[in-house]
């Protein structure tokens, strides 16, 4: 079973706090750590410290002292599956888009690198939606395509 975003997290001594969102791994497509919120801070838990999972909570196998020890999610270092994308990446984990996050290769983590990728991200984005629009609007006006390519 796989573990769902805000299950409860339980250390062997007791609740220690949610899932906040899963990271997988890019090329294997399965999950390689939670992402643990415990008061406010998010911990990087490797799925190796995971006991049992169950429909609404995860069981790891250490401490609330050793998750603790755990190292901090560092957001800058992910992208999120809204940011990119990897093939067949929704048909093997099943959490909202957004919600699942894969690290950015050490390569890429060029920070003039990066902006140019998610600037053109974006950029797709608000042509996607532009175009939907026009879609939109034309469909609402009686405009469509004929069987020959043409505009009406």
């Amino acid at each position: 079973m796989q573990p769902q975003i805000k299950s409860k997290v339980r250390c062997t001594d007791g609740v220690a706090g949610e899932v906040a969102h899963v990271i997988a791994d890019p090329l294997s497509l399965d999950l390689s750590h939670l992402v643990v919120r415990v008061n406010g801070t998010e911990r990087q838990v490797p799925m190796t410290a995971v006991s049992e999972t169950r429909e609404d909570s995860v069981d790891l196998l250490c401490t609330s002292a050793q998750l603790a020890e755990f190292p901090v999610f560092a957001r800058e270092d992910f992208l999120s599956s809204k940011e990119v994308e990897i093939p067949h990446l929704e048909e093997k984990i099943h959490v909202e888009p957004g919600q699942v996050f894969v690290p950015i290769p050490d390569l890429e983590k060029s920070v003039p690198r990066r902006r140019f990728f998610a600037g053109f991200t974006n950029h797709q984005d608000q042509t996607r939606q532009r175009r939907r629009a026009v879609h939109l609007q034309e469909k609402r006006q009686g405009f469509g395509a004929d069987p020959g390519g043409r505009q009406e």
